[in-house]
């Protein structure tokens, strides 16, 4: 079988996801409960932050500089720092592992509509039923490298920081060059880091991978087609933003004829565009997907075909008679 190229798989992942475009609402859902695990942490920490805010004015006077220093304070307490690192990082595996829940019944639908056959009903449920607990230690790993990728982004911007702090002494042009290297390698890791991880859940789901054999064998694509991998997930990203800004763009000229008119007349077009821009965002994301399962599990020489959907095991009365 010939390897794949970028517009290969671009191409073959659009008409993966057009073949399975009602798996966008199902993906919107996930990404709307997914933000919402995020919630609680996030008020958590502006309700310190304002409580501290608010103790800083009272104590030493109403600046923004005694603001920020409440608000450090209270935030840097042991307990409340103990309190908000639990609940981001409860949010954070939560959301992952309703990610890998969503993608063990979308991969296998997506890998049937790539080799062009029908999966057996119903597919979907089948694949979340059955392919969550496969998919489940691959995710874990991904959470992991993901977890060490954010750690060495954090370093990275850290130092950058620390570099732009001391500009008098290194100059304006080195200065600016270390801070935009720190800032391009954060972006180039985060990236590649997300998509080495989708190419080791997609050859879990649809190669039948244990973890460790599907995290190595996706570095090993990955690593001997690097530019292919970040490019085809870079331009299905690029398009995501394009798409979903023009269409924020066109809604917000739609909503200005309408420049006068009474708040609540209004509320519903605006939540019907942000839920047409969260659908397109979902089948763009089904798109990336696809993509990158092309160029992580196409059959190369020697290697066994692509696993079916998962199945159901079989229960007693369930065959032929």
């Amino acid at each position: 079988m010939a390897v794949p190229n970028v517009r290969a798989s671009l191409a073959a992942g659009w008409r993966a996801a057009a073949a399975s475009i009602w798996l966008a609402p199902v993906g919107m859902l996930v990404a709307v409960l997914c933000s919402g695990l995020a919630l609680p942490a996030r008020l958590f920490g502006a309700a310190v932050a304002a409580r501290g805010a608010l103790g800083g004015l009272a104590h030493d006077g109403p600046t923004p500089a005694a603001a920020a220093a409440g608000a450090l304070e209270a935030l840097l307490r042991p307990r409340i720092a103990a309190l908000l690192l639990g609940l981001w990082a409860a949010g954070l595996l939560l959301s992952a592992a309703l990610r890998v829940a969503y993608l063990a019944g979308a991969l296998p639908t997506l890998g049937h509509a790539l080799a062009g056959t029908r999966p057996p009903p119903p597919a979907f449920a089948t694949g979340l039923a059955y392919g969550t607990p496969r998919l489940a230690g691959t995710g874990f790993l991904v959470f992991l490298l993901d977890l060490a990728g954010t750690g060495f982004a954090a370093t990275v911007l850290l130092g950058a920081i620390l570099v732009s702090s001391h500009a008098h002494r290194l100059g304006p042009i080195p200065a600016a060059l270390a801070v935009a290297a720190a800032v391009t390698l954060w972006l180039l890791l985060s990236f590649a880091l997300s998509t080495l991880g989708d190419a080791a859940l997609a050859r879990s789901a649809l190669r039948d991978e244990p973890p460790f054999q599907a995290l190595a064998s996706a570095a090993a694509r990955f690593l001997a087609r690097p530019a292919a991998f970040l490019l085809t997930a870079l331009f299905a990203a690029l398009a995501g933003w394009v798409l979903a800004g023009s269409a924020r763009t066109a809604a917000n000229v739609l909503l200005g004829v309408a420049h006068g008119a009474p708040g609540w007349l209004l509320l519903g077009p605006q939540l019907l565009t942000l839920a047409m821009v969260a659908l397109l965002g979902s089948l763009l994301e089904l798109w990336r997907i696809a993509s990158v399962a092309v160029l992580a599990c196409h059959q190369e020489p020697g290697e066994p075909s692509p696993a079916a959907t998962p199945t159901a095991p079989a229960t007693p009365g369930s065959g032929p008679r």
